[in-house]
């Protein structure tokens, strides 16, 4: 039994997150009270429904969503 040589191949994919506007695709959805009063957004949960697109730029081909 010869071994084969593997092939590689490199995937590129980019996300988009939407967060303001008439449709976001991230929107926040449970947060601490003291969310208010933090610089960060530590102990926030987002709900994220992203573009997958085949370049950096959003208006790119989608190739789906993540």
């Amino acid at each position: 039994m010869g071994l084969k040589e593997e092939k590689l191949s490199h995937l590129h994919f980019y996300l988009h997150d939407i967060i303001s506007g008439p449709e976001p695709t991230a929107v926040r959805v449970v947060e601490a009270a003291m969310i208010n009063k933090s610089a960060t957004v530590f102990n926030t949960v987002f709900m994220m429904d992203d573009l997958l697109t085949e370049e950096p730029e959003p208006n790119s081909k989608m190739v789906g969503k993540a």
